[in-house]
């Protein structure tokens, strides 16, 4: 089933003349004339309570976002010895929630097809309030000499998704509840590039507070490099 409502997204200019995205406006709109209409009225009713059933159960929710690996990195240094991790964010809007995961205890060296196999949840989730999920590859760059720091990092790129939108998707929804949820393979950009900086394998689960207690997250290989013996006859 489509979302209940429109969407439309918002850009300003920038100095270069191009635009720059700064938001999604999302509405519903009701055209009427003279003549009463009365199945669009009720139609357009049963939407609009649609709306406020599902935005009511959208209260202490947790997501779950597997963290799966990267594709075809670029890093910004040109090198991946100093390791990469996976940095995932909510919006607080307002809820005021600031839910980071800083997840830099878990590099992966010396390639640009890392393997992260992590699960990433956050719990008492609102919507309206925490409505976009930020995950975002980052790099450890060695410090210069002059540097205070040791080591610094720097975003390599991030993808961006809109939780309220999948939570008002019925058939997304449907597939949470069977466990069935697909893995994506979503790009990983910069805002000053229109080019993928690479691409990121991840699915997401958006429970509520009793399914999100009698479900386990799901258990994930490990990434952990592990020792093989070759044996050459």
């Amino acid at each position: 089933a489509p979302l209940p409502y429109d969407r439309v997204p918002l850009y300003v200019g920038t100095d270069w003349g191009d635009r720059q995205p700064v938001g999604v406006l999302k509405f519903c709109c009701q055209i009427v004339d003279d003549e009463p209409r009365p199945e669009e009225e009720k139609a357009f009713k049963a939407n609009i309570d649609r709306i406020h059933r599902t935005t009511a159960k959208a209260k202490g929710l947790e997501v779950r976002a597997y963290i799966i690996s990267a594709a075809d990195l670029l890093p910004i240094s040109g090198s991946t010895s100093d390791g990469m991790f996976v940095v995932s964010r909510l919006e607080k809007g307002a809820a005021q929630t600031q839910y980071t995961i800083w997840d830099s205890g878990n590099l992966r060296f010396n390639t640009t097809h890392p393997q992260f196999y992590k699960c990433h949840a956050f719990a008492n989730v609102a919507f309206p309030g925490n409505c976009t999920l930020d995950v975002a590859a980052h790099e450890v760059v060695a410090a210069g000499v002059l540097d205070s720091d040791r080591h610094r990092d720097k975003v390599i790129g991030r993808t961006r998704i809109d939780l309220e939108d999948r939570w008002f998707a019925e058939r997304y929804r449907e597939m949470v509840s069977a466990d069935v949820v697909p893995i994506e393979s979503r790009p990983l950009r910069r805002w000053e590039s229109n080019f993928a900086k690479g691409h990121l394998r991840i699915w997401v689960e958006i429970l509520e507070f009793d399914a999100a207690c009698s479900r386990p997250v799901a258990p994930l290989p490990s990434a952990e490099p592990v020792q093989f013996q070759l044996r050459v006859v």
